[in-house]
């Protein structure tokens, strides 16, 4: 399972706090395949895209009525949707991430440094970043097509681009446990 943060919001029936996980997949579609939904390239001039991918599938949500100040009854429940609506903002959250980590100074050793600080990273260098620690998902995972499967071929792709995103295999922390576990 995936998750990415937790949202904590006042539960209008009991007056608590409730707790409920922001983003989660389900592993199997996170790690086996691309839905058949998703966007393929190339692009028209001949670009392959998309350039990564993001889990999109089976993704639970926070439950929203969809209005300001509108029914709260559902407050603290989750849903399961799928489609840009949910890879989007896992991508656009790992890009905020690598910037936050160029802008903080991590890069390149890993430790917070004012002096490595790059104050406006270019989107250039977080896609570069993003692209670079990308995981393939083939050609051992398969593409859904309907109710059949096929194989992937090897990145990039015009089905999944340079992969998955994966930012610990770009994001280098020195007090980061598996690094410490990998120097061992």
């Amino acid at each position: 399972v995936m998750r990415l943060g937790d949202f904590k919001k006042l539960d209008p029936k009991t007056g608590e706090v409730a707790q409920a996980p922001a983003v989660y997949h389900a592993q199997f579609m996170a790690e086996t395949a691309v839905p058949a939904f998703s966007s393929k390239g190339p692009t028209s001039d001949g670009r392959i895209k998309p350039d990564v991918l993001t889990p999109g599938h089976f993704t639970e949500s926070i439950h929203s009525d969809g209005v300001i100040n509108g029914n709260t009854e559902r407050c603290g429940d989750t849903q399961r949707m799928q489609g840009t609506s949910m890879a989007t903002p896992i991508g656009a959250g790992g890009a905020a991430l690598v910037r936050q980590y160029l802008r903080e100074g991590y890069y390149p050793t890993g430790a917070k440094n004012d002096r490595d600080a790059i104050s406006e990273p270019a989107a250039a260098l977080i896609k570069a970043m993003i692209i670079n620690g990308a995981e393939p998902m083939g050609p051992y995972r398969k593409y859904m097509i309907g109710k059949s499967l096929e194989f992937l071929n090897q990145v990039p792709d015009t089905i999944q681009g340079y992969g998955r995103m994966k930012l610990d295999t770009t994001l280098y922390f020195r007090d980061d446990a598996k690094a410490k576990a990998e120097a061992a």
